[in-house]
C-alpha cells in the first residue's frame, strides 16, 4: 500500500509541474506558469482530466486499488499475532 501512496504522490508531482511548470520547457514546448491568465483554471482543468476518478489514466487505476486496499485494512482490523 505504500508503494502505491508513493506512485501516487509522485504522478501528482508531475502533473503539477505539468499543470504550472515553474521554467519554460522549450524542448517539449512548455510554457512557463506565468503564460497563463487563471492559473487556478489551469490547475482544475488538469485535476478534471488526470487525477479524477473514471478516466482512463494509470493514476485512476492506482487510485482505485489504494481505496480498495484501504477498505479492507478497515474491515479486516490490525494484524492478529500468534504465539
Amino acid at each position: 500500500m505504500s508503494k502505491i501512496s508513493g506512485l501516487i504522490w509522485i504522478y501528482r508531482l508531475l502533473m503539477l509541474e505539468y499543470a504550472l511548470p515553474v521554467a519554460r520547457y522549450e524542448d517539449i514546448c512548455w510554457p512557463d506558469q506565468d503564460s497563463y491568465d487563471n492559473q487556478t483554471a489551469r490547475l482544475y482543468f488538469v485535476r478534471q482530466k488526470f487525477l479524477c476518478r473514471g478516466g482512463f489514466y494509470p493514476i485512476v487505476y492506482l487510485i482505485e486499488a489504494l481505496a480498495y486496499s484501504h477498505r479492507i485494512a478497515c474491515k479486516e482490523g490490525c494484524r492478529t499475532n500468534v504465539s
